[in-house]
């Protein structure tokens, strides 16, 4: 009976964070929203220096990425209770990981890091599902930029089936 008692108490204590963590979102989506609204407001003008402009888009890009983030964790009752399904779309990924590399590029220049990517690759296409490769990226160069001294750099080149065998 204690045994019982006790799973019953840390179920209820884990719908109480799983509750937190989903008003919290809610709170945090709020502010993002008017944050992003501006944001592209500031984007349609046509008088930004290209510098100014591409500022910007890292903006919109992270803001972006920052309320997918908050949006998936709206989404974390599904994804525990095994009703998330990897949702596959065609990706071209070097134009992908070139994108990511664009985000990363303010935070080596603030660390004074060297980042560059180099690809033997013109182009791509995979069946992936675009969140997941997200993820995966961004945490690698998130760590890559946090263990670093001097440089990170992303290399894309093509296997060979000799060099696969290896």
């Amino acid at each position: 009976r204690l045994e019982r008692l006790e799973a019953q108490r840390e179920r209820e204590f884990y719908n109480q964070k799983i509750e937190f963590f989903t008003t919290m979102a809610h709170e945090i989506r709020t502010p993002l929203s008017l944050i992003i609204a501006p944001l592209e407001s500031l984007k349609s003008e046509e008088e930004w220096k290209p510098e100014v402009r591409e500022q910007l888009n890292r903006m919109e890009e992270n803001a972006d990425r920052l309320l997918n983030l908050v949006n998936q964790l709206l989404d974390f009752r599904r994804i525990e209770s095994d009703v998330y399904t990897i949702r596959t779309e065609d990706v071209e990924l070097i134009a992908f990981i070139h994108s990511l590399y664009s985000r990363f590029s303010a935070i080596s220049f603030k660390k004074g890091i060297r980042f560059s990517m180099s690809t033997s690759i013109n182009q791509l296409n995979v069946d992936a599902d675009p969140e997941a490769i997200t993820k995966i990226l961004t945490n690698l160069l998130i760590n890559a930029f946090k263990f670093t001294r001097s440089k990170v750099d992303i290399t894309n080149k093509e296997i060979t089936k000799d060099e696969d065998n290896k």
